[in-house]
C-alpha cells in the first residue's frame, strides 16, 4: 500500500532539488543578475523620489519631517544633560559656600527677638 505522506515527501524533495538547481543556474547567469541589479536600482530610485515628494509635501503643509523631529529630540536630550550638569554644579557650589561661610550675625526683630 502506498503511503500518501511518503509520496508527498518524495514529491517535495524532488521539487526542492529541481527548484534549487534552477535557482543556482539563474543566480550564476550574468543577464539575470543584471536584471536583479537594475530592479534594485530602480527600487532605490523610487524610494528616493518618494522621500523627496513626502518631504516637499510636509514642507508645503508646514509640518516637520521625521529628520527634523529627530534633530529636535537630540537637541532636547543635549539640553537636558546640560541642565542636569548645571544643577549638580550649582548644588556643589552651594554646599561649598555653606561650608565656608561664617554664620550670619544675629539680628533683632521688631518684637525684640534674635534671628539669624
Amino acid at each position: 500500500m502506498l503511503n500518501p505522506f511518503e509520496i508527498q515527501r518524495q514529491l517535495f524533495t524532488e521539487f526542492e532539488k529541481s527548484f534549487g538547481d534552477y535557482f543556482q543556474k539563474m543566480m550564476r547567469d550574468p543577464a539575470f543578475m543584471q536584471l536583479v541589479a537594475q530592479n534594485m536600482n530602480g527600487a532605490m530610485d523610487l524610494r528616493a523620489m518618494t522621500k523627496a515628494q513626502v518631504e516637499s509635501t510636509l514642507e508645503m503643509l508646514q509640518l516637520p519631517s521625521s529628520e527634523t523631529i529627530e534633530k529636535l529630540y537630540e537637541t532636547i536630550h543635549q539640553l537636558e544633560s546640560k541642565v542636569l550638569d548645571l544643577e549638580e554644579r550649582v548644588a556643589e557650589v552651594s554646599a561649598e559656600l555653606r561650608a565656608t561661610r561664617p554664620p550670619a550675625p544675629a539680628r533683632k526683630t521688631s518684637d525684640g527677638e534674635e534671628t539669624r
